[in-house]
Parts: C-alpha cells; structure tokens; sequence
C-alpha cells in the first residue's frame, strides 16, 4: 500500500513570515506562497506552514485519486475521523494513529510542488519523531498503512523504531521523555553545521557539547513550537534517510 505520490508535514502557524524566515535560514526554500500559506522544501522533505489552529503537525499525503487508497484503508481497518466528496469523488479523508498523530489524504489532480536538490543546512533529515505509549501497537498500525520497520531496538536507550514508506522516515519512542512531535537531523559534521546556524542567526534551546566544546546536539522552536533536534552522528555525510 502507499498512502500517495508524494508526502508533507502540514504545519500550524501564527505569523508566516516570522516563519518563513526561521525555515529560511534552516536552509528550506520557499517553493509557493498565498497570503495564508506557504510551501517549502529543502531538497529532503516538504513543509506546508499554514495559518490557523488545528492539530500540527499534519502528515499530509497527495495523490490524483485518492478513492482506491481509501478503499484498501478501509479493509485494513482504518477508521476515518472525517471524509470530503465532489460530485461522488472522495476529495479528502482524515485518520489518526494510535498516539493520536493525525493523517490526511488528499485529491491532487497536479502536483506541481518539486523538491529541490541539495543538503538542508541542518543536516540529513533522519525521522519525524513520535512519542508512543504503545511501541509494539504503533509499528503494527503503521505497517497495515504500507510502511516497512528498517531499524530499532527493544531497549536502549528505550524501546523505538524507525519506518519509512518511501516519501516519509517515522521516529516511534516509547518514552517519557517528550510528548510532542518533532523533527530531527542528522549529519557527521553536525558541530560544524550547528556552529554555521548559529551565524544565521538560529537561537538554540538546548545544547550537549563533547569534553573539546563540539557541540554534538542541539533543539531549537520555530516561532511557532515546531521543535527540530540536531544530533551528530556517522554514516549520514550524503544522500537521505527517507
């Protein structure tokens, strides 16, 4: 199963601008803009940042049709929170996880929004992090949806696994330790890239630094709460994760 063509993280926010300028200098680049919203990509993954109160953030999937997908969800045994028709074709229909993360498919007839080459300043993009209270219940959700489980563990530092469907990478985290939905990179040359960040501008919350300085992680909020994790790590000095 795919859920569509092509994935975004629909993103509520307050002030577009203020917005657009923090994405900015996270190295995103702005591919389309209405008074209200505003489409960015920064060659990994796509964001819609849109103006208004709802649920953030929304993993959004296109498709020209959306009918046979919503179909083969059905027998999967997907319930749907809500669903839109026009002229007896289903136009958009809403679910959630288990964790409460919510889903949205919608018609496309043309998808135009492309993503740009290249390496986003903050690094590779590694997952969209998810707390669970249930792992085992999430992977299994997931997985009817099309996903494949490619990594994880049992225990260390607690239990967590990563997905992907081919268009977006899921982080699940049994823990305590966050309740919100966040974005995190990766990259080998994380200090150096945080350290870069830091003369654009980009105020960090939060920072682990090695015994030398090299700060090896860092959390920074978009105006609006959107948290973005920063880690070092090996194995990410070229391509994607998704």
């Amino acid at each position: 199963m795919k859920l569509g063509r092509s994935a975004t993280l629909t993103l509520a926010v307050n002030g577009l601008e203020a917005e657009i300028e923090f994405y900015e200098k996270m190295g995103f680049t702005v591919l389309g803009k209405t008074k209200t919203t505003a489409a960015l990509a920064d060659g990994q993954i796509r964001l819609s940042l849109q103006k208004g109160e709802f649920t953030s953030p929304l993993i959004t999937y296109f498709s020209e049709d959306i009918t046979p997908i919503v179909e083969e969800l059905e027998r999967a045994g997907v319930e749907f929170v809500h669903q839109e028709s026009d002229e007896g074709k289903i136009t958009e229909v809403g679910f959630a996880d288990p964790n409460c993360q919510p889903v949205l498919l919608v018609t496309l007839s043309s998808d135009e929004l492309t993503l740009p080459e290249g390496k986003a300043k903050c690094g590779i993009f590694g997952e969209y992090s998810i707390p669970t209270e249930n792992l085992a219940d999430s992977i299994e959700f997931w997985s009817r949806l099309g996903f494949e489980q490619v990594g994880g563990d049992d225990e260390s530092p607690y239990p967590w696994s990563i997905l992907k469907d081919g268009m977006l990478a899921l982080g699940l985290h049994q823990t305590p330790d966050f309740k919100i939905p966040f974005l995190t990179y990766f990259a080998a040359d994380m200090p150096e890239l945080i350290a870069l960040l830091k003369e654009e501008g980009i105020e960090f919350t939060e920072e682990k630094k090695d015994e030398e300085g090299k700060t090896l992680y860092a959390a920074v909020c978009s105006p609006s709460g959107q948290r973005i994790s920063l880690f070092y790590a090996e194995g990410f000095e070229e391509g994607t994760n998704v």
